[in-house]
Formats: structure tokens, C-alpha cells, sequence
């Protein structure tokens, strides 16, 4: 019996040090790698003007990784960094704003403060407050 369950121990330490030295890089590491390498990417301006019209094309070409952007080309053949580094590039340009929204929601700001500034000058003025 203890030979039997002796016998069984080795053949299951062998087996999982088979499946650890089998496995490739860690799903997490590329992950991180791609998400490193995306924060450098920047879509060009022309191509920006057409993203907006269709913002939920996440599946788009714009986000295809190439070799000048990312730091190991090798890595342009694993699927797992190409989907995490387009999963990446999508959502740092779908966040990306025209300056024309800066300016407005700026604008929207400053007339907000300027009004409540007013309004409390306005406002000591009439109670007699100095």
C-alpha cells in the first residue's frame, strides 16, 4: 500500500512539473507589455478624423500593432499581446478629445465662476457686507 500510494505521489509531481515547464509566458506579463507599449501610441490626426465617425470599431486596422511601435517585435505573432495591445489603443483613443471640447468645457467653467462671482458681489453689495 505504501509503495502503491508512494508510486502515485511521484507520478502527480511529475506531471505538474511537466505542465509548469510546458506553459509559455504568462498571460499577464504580455498583457502588461502591451499595455506599456500602448501608452506611447498615438493615432495620427487624419486618422483620428475617421475614427470619431465610428467610434465602436474597436476592431479596426488604426490598432494593429507594428514593429516601430512596440518593444519586442516578437511578440507581433502572439495573440494574446496583439488583443490586449489593441484592447489598449482603442481605449486610450476612444477617450482622446478635439481641443474644440477642452475649449468649450472651459468656457462652460469660466462662465460658471464668473457668474457665481457676480452674483456674490452682487449679493454684499445689497447687504451692505464690505
Amino acid at each position: 500500500m505504501m509503495i502503491k500510494l508512494f508510486c502515485i505521489t511521484l507520478l502527480l509531481a511529475g506531471i505538474t512539473t511537466l505542465a509548469a515547464r510546458a506553459q509559455t509566458t504568462a498571460a499577464d506579463s504580455l498583457v502588461r507589455l502591451a499595455r506599456a507599449d500602448a501608452k506611447h501610441f498615438r493615432l495620427n490626426d487624419a486618422d483620428f478624423k475617421k475614427f470619431r465617425k465610428n467610434r465602436g470599431n474597436s476592431g479596426s486596422d488604426y490598432f494593429k500593432p507594428v514593429a516601430a511601435n512596440v518593444s519586442n517585435s516578437a511578440l507581433l505573432n502572439d495573440s494574446i499581446f496583439v488583443m490586449a495591445y489593441r484592447q489598449a489603443t482603442y481605449a486610450k483613443t476612444h477617450h482622446r478629445h478635439t481641443a474644440g471640447h477642452y475649449i468649450l468645457w472651459g468656457g462652460v467653467g469660466l462662465t460658471v465662476v464668473v457668474l457665481v462671482a457676480s452674483a456674490a458681489a452682487y449679493n454684499s453689495v445689497l447687504t451692505g457686507w464690505n
